[in-house]
């Protein structure tokens, strides 16, 4: 931030927020219960963070004191993320706070959610067939009825019938596709999990309820309510390596010649969500 190449960077009207996992430790956000991270080396690497924020007039808008970490080993709780944001937005914010119960499996970190009462042009949701969802049955009947009555099947003998059978089976495909009763209608997202069920939906509502309750908790050490929650976040990570791994193995039943490529190219880059 301090680089030439920064500094070319026009400051007005132009508003900062920086937030993310800045692994420093200081009494300006930490909880005082953590006095054994106020070390000298550590104050001295988070005074290099707050010089920044100083030059740059930013503001912290999570509330001292709130930890956004839980070590795994030994469950203590700290401050490791933050968020600051440029002074003249401090008056957007309208809330930023930290969401326990959001707390994936497999991760130590908090969730922060920050809402910032900024206007933004709406895009515009597009949708795809849900084809899981299909009521299979009825739409062969209603294709069935709906080819029927183009009339009796019979040999295409010039160019000009080849097209006109062409068009009309594409209406009557386009028809039954449209058709939001036969064909359910999901939203397109690239974030779209294809393995996810409703198995899954029910463990992240429980992981959710009990990791809120555990946070509430958090100073009862012996409260039965962090094993239970620990119980429930396990077999919240198994089950969604178990719907991953099947539907990999689905979607290879499926693979074609083709398809082999693409195989091969997420096989080389690693396991990812």
């Amino acid at each position: 931030m301090k680089s030439g190449e920064a500094q070319k960077i026009p400051k007005q009207p132009l508003h900062n927020i920086w937030l993310g996992d800045f692994n420093r430790h200081h009494q300006a956000w930490d909880d005082l219960i953590n006095l054994h991270l106020f070390t000298a080396s550590n104050e001295r690497a988070a005074e290099f963070l707050l010089e920044l924020v100083a030059d740059h007039n930013l503001v912290m808008t999570l509330e001292p004191g709130v930890p956004t970490l839980q070590a795994l080993s030994t469950g203590n709780y700290t401050r490791v993320d933050n968020v600051f944001c440029s002074s003249s937005l401090v008056d957007y914010v309208v809330r930023c706070e930290t969401t326990p119960e959001r707390r994936q499996p497999k991760t130590d970190h908090i969730p922060i959610i920050t809402e910032v009462a900024l206007e933004a042009k709406k895009r515009v949701e597009e949708t795809r067939p849900d084809w899981k969802r299909t009521k299979w049955k009825k739409l062969s009947k209603k294709l069935e009825e709906e080819l029927r009555e183009l009339g009796e099947p019979k040999e295409i003998e010039t160019e000009e019938e080849f097209w006109e059978r062409r068009r009309d089976w594409k209406r009557v495909i386009q028809k039954l596709v449209n058709d939001e009763e036969l064909i359910l209608k999901t939203k397109m997202t690239p974030y779209q999990r294809r393995w996810w069920n409703k198995t899954l939906d029910k463990l992240r509502k429980k992981c959710r309820k009990l990791g809120k309750k555990s946070y509430r908790k958090r100073f009862e050490v012996n409260n039965p309510i962090h094993e239970a929650f620990r119980v429930a976040r396990q077999k919240y990570s198994a089950e969604i390596k178990n719907a991953k791994a099947e539907k990999w193995a689905e979607w290879l039943k499926f693979v074609d010649e083709a398809g082999l490529w693409d195989v091969a190219s997420l096989v080389e880059k690693g396991p990812t969500d």
